[in-house]
């Protein structure tokens, strides 16, 4: 986890003292960067783990080093595979107590160990990969000296970096100095810290640096051990993150104001002088506090408290192109969202999973049309020479219904049923234009389709909400003047300007003032009692990075959004919302063009002193205000967080 090297003569000194014990070294990372001597077998470990994809980039094969006079300890398996046994017969034909039914080769190791059928196409690539890397390197001496270079300037520019206000930005994990590559390598485990000495979440890092192009791994790094121990957490806290969500490989890199895990850096053979600067620079350009800011912002705001709504988007098949609802077509919304929106989606037949466009960016050339006259879901994409239809109801007798089957899937972590289309020219037409095997499924409606409902850091005392296979809320609302200050700093840089597409909202409104969403509690309808709940900001993802009409990706608006609109290591914009219907069956109708009152969230100055606060960073900055404690909780915080975003 932190790169720390430890003795290798422990093995043999373990041997001495303990006779009957015996030692596995795991070198995995020890052998990418370094020689490893073991030609005092005496002092050797029995068992010694390596990796030659680690070491080389290709084969994909890992090696096992037995010594010798420790082998006969893996003859105790309880099971056997071809190529490994002299004899063998079947135990039910010929029963008996005395014989064995099978005599394991008594010969090397290997003989015994290799079940089956070696991959010797790998075998047969490991030979050459060691003879380029002999010619590229020569020898690890020489690999271990330059990765040292590297990782003490990685190691001493991290370590000195500072805000503007002296506090240090990062945490390494290591009480070792990389200039002596025998106690310490060169991979580092490190958390970041903004000036006011909160962590920031390694997600967020993670994230800003794939759109940079760097490469980082960040997480419990398959070391719960080293995560206690360097993050300072009790088998307490370990239990009651656990109780809370925290499950491995989840996006909650911060519970408590402590990390649940770190971001890991490691250098190789094939790192550089450049690879280390891009690196240094990242960490200055997103996460090294410069200026301190201080801006003041009114409690209430001077604008009409009014706006309305300009564009109504829905997403049929999830991860694919909007359907734009046309403006003279008033369309059903209940409290789950809007009617069709992320009700189909897209499974590669390969994994089973459901496809995002993360992975897949073509998926937002496949364009989805609903027609209500027809009662069909037309789908195109400029590739394909024929539209694929499918009826979106199973109860028509005019239409032809497509062969479906039960299939588990998985969205944002929860598990879900699914019908999955199995008629082949779906699947077909699917696959040929993402170059992708998947086909269509649909989340049915019934309670066996494994509900998911509105995530718990969203939940207000309207309780559980279906969403479907939407990511964490019924609705996503945008404010059309929000995305103006985002692209003049864009323009500033000289980067791609970003449509307000990218954002895939539900809702577009022409709120009064940049932001001002940030403060709203609800947004009532004039023409009805109904009402649109606002629930929290939107963490953001780099998928708005992807251009919605050609699928290519670039830094923005990701990179400006980070630095502008950052709160505890999350990027936000937009803000999740559920529709509260003024009728018995939570359903109405809602048309561009509607005209909504904006109530904001009531905000106590009592306990301010000027209405100012002043911070640093990269985090914008407002008013440190108070919320009326006669609030509920989810509610002070939505409020708390709202005012930052500011």
């Amino acid at each position: 986890m932190t790169g720390q090297r430890y003795p290798l003569s422990w093995a043999g000194t373990l041997r001495q003292n303990k006779p009957g014990w015996y030692t596995l070294l795991d070198a995995a990372g020890l052998v990418t960067t370094s020689p490893l001597d073991l030609s005092d077998v005496s002092a050797a470990p029995d068992f010694v783990a390596l990796s030659f994809y680690k070491m080389f980039g290709y084969p994909d094969l890992g090696g096992l080093i037995v010594r010798k006079a420790s082998s006969s300890l893996l003859k105790n398996r309880k099971y056997f595979g071809g190529g490994t046994v002299s004899f063998v017969v079947n135990p039910f034909e010929h029963p008996s107590n005395n014989s064995p039914q099978a005599i394991r080769k008594s010969g090397d190791p290997h003989e015994y160990l290799e079940d089956g059928t070696v991959p010797f196409h790998s075998i047969i690539a490991l030979d050459h990969a060691i003879s380029d890397h002999r010619r590229l390197y020569n020898d690890f001496r020489r690999i271990s000296q330059h990765t040292q270079a590297l990782g003490t300037l990685v190691y001493e520019s991290l370590k000195a970096r500072q805000h503007v206000n002296g506090t240090y930005i990062a945490d390494i994990y290591t009480d070792k100095h990389p200039s002596n590559p025998s106690i310490q390598g060169a991979t580092f485990a490190f958390n970041l810290r903004k000036s006011d000495g909160s962590f920031v979440g390694f997600n967020d890092v993670l994230k800003l640096a794939s759109v940079r192009d760097i490469h980082l791994r960040t997480g419990g790094l398959c070391n719960p051990g080293g995560v206690m121990k360097w993050m300072d957490l009790s088998e307490q806290e370990m239990r009651k993150n656990f109780a809370d969500g925290k499950r491995c490989g989840d996006e909650w890199d911060l519970m408590n104001g402590k990390p649940t895990g770190a971001v890991r850096i490691s250098l190789g053979a094939m790192s550089t002088l450049d690879d280390v600067a891009r690196f240094l620079s990242f960490i200055d350009e997103f996460y090294v506090e410069k200026t301190a800011s201080c801006i003041a912002t009114e409690l209430f705001p001077p604008w009409p408290s009014a706006t309305k709504i300009s564009k109504i988007s829905i997403y049929p098949i999830k991860s694919c192109a909007a359907f734009d609802i046309p403006p003279s077509r008033p369309w059903r919304i209940l409290t789950q969202g809007l009617e069709y929106d992320r009700e189909f989606c897209l499974i590669h037949q390969g994994t089973g999973k459901v496809m995002d466009m993360k992975m897949y960016p073509k998926m937002a050339l496949v364009r989805p049309f609903v027609d209500l006259e027809t009662r069909e879901l037309s789908i195109s994409c400029e590739q394909a020479s024929t539209t694929l239809r499918i009826p979106l109801d199973d109860s028509l007798p005019t239409h032809s219904h497509p062969i479906t089957k039960k299939c588990n899937s998985k969205v944002c972590g929860d598990t879900v049923v699914v019908q999955a289309y199995s008629e082949k020219r779906i699947s077909e037409w699917l696959s040929d234009v993402l170059g992708v095997p998947c086909t269509l499924a649909r989340y049915p409606s019934a309670p066996d389709s494994g509900r998911r409902y509105m995530k718990n850091h969203l939940r207000q005392a309207n309780g559980e909400i279906p969403i479907a296979l939407r990511n964490e809320s019924p609705i996503l609302v945008v404010n059309r003047k929000s995305i103006d200050p985002i692209n003049d700093a864009i323009f500033k840089t000289g980067g791609k300007l970003s449509d307000i597409s990218v954002f895939r909202s539900n809702i577009i409104v022409d709120g009064p003032q940049p932001f001002d969403e940030d403060r709203w509690r609800e947004l009532k309808f004039r023409n009805s009692s109904s009402t649109i709940q606002l629930l929290g900001p939107c963490r953001r993802c780099h998928m708005i990075c992807i251009d919605q009409t050609t699928s290519e990706r670039s830094p923005e608006p990701f990179v400006t959004l980070s630095k502008l609109r950052t709160v505890n290591g999350k990027v936000y914009f937009g803000q999740h919302a559920t529709f509260i219907s003024d009728s018995d069956n939570q359903t109405g109708l809602i048309q561009v063009g509607d005209e909504l009152d904006i109530s904001y969230i009531d905000l106590d100055s009592s306990d301010t002193d000027s209405g100012e606060s002043c911070s640093s960073g990269n985090t914008a900055i407002t008013a440190d205000t108070v919320v009326d404690t006669a609030e509920p909780a989810a509610e002070q915080e939505r409020a708390q967080t709202s005012c930052i975003l500011q």
